[in-house]
């Protein structure tokens, strides 16, 4: 179950993780317990939770400025 996005592990502290997850149907119980993981490792889409207007907005603002950040960084100003 994907309860977080663009998230750090302590296993890798310098890589961003597009989603954190946990057990279904238990959910978060331990931060140790936590998966990281990035889009190209899903598989399948088995239910999507509550989205509406703002979440999309929201989304829309992630994807922009991840997508400054690349730019960024590849012209040398990070």
């Amino acid at each position: 179950m994907i309860y977080g996005i663009l998230q750090r592990s302590p296993e890798a502290p310098d890589k961003i993780f597009d989603y954190v997850g946990a057990p279904y149907p238990e959910g978060f119980q331990d931060v140790r317990l936590n998966i990281v993981f990035n889009h190209t490792e899903v598989e399948e889409i088995l239910c999507r939770g509550y989205e509406d207007g703002e979440r999309k907005a929201f989304l829309y603002l992630i994807e922009a400025s991840m997508w400054k950040r690349e730019q960024d960084k590849k012209s040398g100003k990070e």
